[in-house]
């Protein structure tokens, strides 16, 4: 289940693809009037700022109302199109460094470890990685967010960005085990 808590903050660049999602999906009035019953109308949402934990929850939680789905499953959506529309633009270079969707997968972490050096107030999520066998990799998702769902569209996303199909088995509510 998807439930963004903590005292803290993440990158308006996350915001923002909610917003271009939306906006595809539903149009401007509609992520307006989210913004508005969120109480955040006059919030101006750039890729570089910092948006607070709370917000963003009220956010997701009025959008899927709205929008007549469960939580987990805009979560989802949003994590895939993370990946195959937003980070394309900010972050294509990691993409093209991995020629494989397993080393890319296997490289998340340091990658989030570089995005926290380089982008100030940046606190992605960690990971930790252990082998099943050599096509079953089990990944533990460490965040305070518990954002688990935008991990399984994110990992659903970079599937098909690498035109590689795996199969996705959540154990409890931070891990995820990958089939390739």
């Amino acid at each position: 289940m998807t439930q963004i808590e903590g005292d803290n903050i993440m990158k308006g660049s996350v915001i923002s693809s909610w917003k271009d999602f939306i906006t595809e999906k539903k149009g401007k009035k509609f992520w307006d009037e989210i913004l508005e019953e969120a109480g955040l109308q006059h919030k101006v949402i750039l890729a570089s700022s910092d948006f607070e934990d709370e917000k963003a929850a009220k956010i997701l939680g009025i959008a899927a109302k709205k929008m007549n789905i469960p939580v987990a499953k805009l979560a989802n959506e949003l994590g895939e199109y993370w990946v195959l529309v937003s980070t394309q633009k900010l972050y294509s270079s990691y993409y093209r460094k991995y020629k494989q969707l397993k080393d890319f997968i296997l490289a998340m972490d340091n990658i989030h470890v570089e995005i926290t050096n380089s982008v100030k107030n940046a606190k992605p999520p960690r990971f930790k990685y252990k082998w099943i066998n050599e096509s079953t990799l089990e990944m533990e998702y460490i965040s305070h967010r518990k954002m688990m769902d935008y991990l399984l569209g994110a990992l659903k996303g970079s599937s098909k960005y690498y035109d590689t199909p795996i199969r996705l088995r959540q154990i409890g509510t931070n891990k995820v085990v990958i089939t390739f």
